[in-house]
């Protein structure tokens, strides 16, 4: 069931310094446990850490973390690094939710009511900018406000039931949450239709953070302490970069490995089931 959006309790955000040791529930494992549980972890090839930091201020693991560039195809993410990661962010649209098509069936209704010709393909195909900005590319500047004011109350009203979760989204955030780590989402939506995002398929998070694209993204990661972060878009990967913060580029989105490696990631997954595995 829905939570009703006025009902939901303001987030308290506790502030964490960035530390660098596994969760506790790992350093209680007894020897054969973890020595079992290392065996069947898939290995690969993973970025050597043992150089100098580069980025001191923001601790020594992620001024290496962000000297590399990887492409990953299997369940296995530096495991021994992003173990030690507390504070993991990632966007929204595309990277934990398919937004797709409750973003179609609001599109369709502003065509419907405010007489608009969107190109529904072609929006979706760039999904992950400004809806403001989206919009004035198919009608006059005068006409935007409306468009989005129907499309935000179609969203809310109607397009929540037709969210899904992408692959590894849910195992990532229990994970994060059971382990006593953080996830901070850092999203184009506005806060409210974020939260309802969430709130519908029962995702958690410890902070949302919405209205912000591209290199609006990095004041928010620093202000949050992010230590890595996900995202499907070439701009969430300029932002992180801003920030000082490695980036994992998950693909399940509308660009590719090639082109996520281009913009910035230092690693790059099929989806977040990878990044699930590495955190177990």
């Amino acid at each position: 069931m829905i939570s009703p959006l006025n009902a939901r309790s303001p987030l308290r955000v506790e502030a964490r310094s960035l530390r660098c040791a596994p969760p506790a529930r790992d350093r209680a494992l007894p020897s054969n446990q973890h020595a079992e549980s290392q065996r069947h972890r898939p290995q690969l090839r993973c970025p050597d850490l043992s150089g100098p930091a580069t980025l001191g201020e923001r601790g020594p693991l992620v001024g290496r973390l962000n000297n590399e560039r990887h492409t990953m195809s299997a369940p296995c993410l530096f495991p021994g690094a992003l173990h030690q990661i507390m504070t993991v962010g990632a966007d929204l649209d595309l990277t934990l939710i398919d937004t797709r098509d409750a973003t179609a069936l609001a599109l369709k209704e502003v065509n419907a009511t405010c007489g608009e010709s969107i190109d529904i393909e072609d929006f979706l195909s760039r999904l992950g900018l400004p809806l403001r900005d989206e919009f004035a590319r198919f009608m006059p500047a005068d006409r935007v406000t409306a468009a989005v004011t129907v499309f935000r109350t179609t969203f809310l009203d109607h397009g929540l039931y037709h969210l899904t979760p992408l692959p590894g989204a849910t195992d990532l955030a229990d994970q994060l949450r059971d382990s006593g780590r953080r996830l901070v989402v850092i999203t184009s939506r506005v806060p409210q239709i974020a939260h309802a995002c969430l709130d519908a398929i029962g995702l958690p998070a410890n902070v949302v953070v919405g209205d912000v694209t591209g290199l609006q993204k990095a004041q928010p990661m620093i202000e949050h302490q992010v230590e890595i972060y996900l995202g499907d878009h070439p701009l969430d990967l300029h932002g992180a970069q801003a920030a000082g913060v490695p980036a994992i580029g998950v693909a399940t989105g509308t660009h590719t490995r090639d082109q996520l490696l281009a913009a910035g990631a230092n690693w790059v997954v099929d989806s977040l089931a990878e990044v699930a595995a590495a955190l177990m």
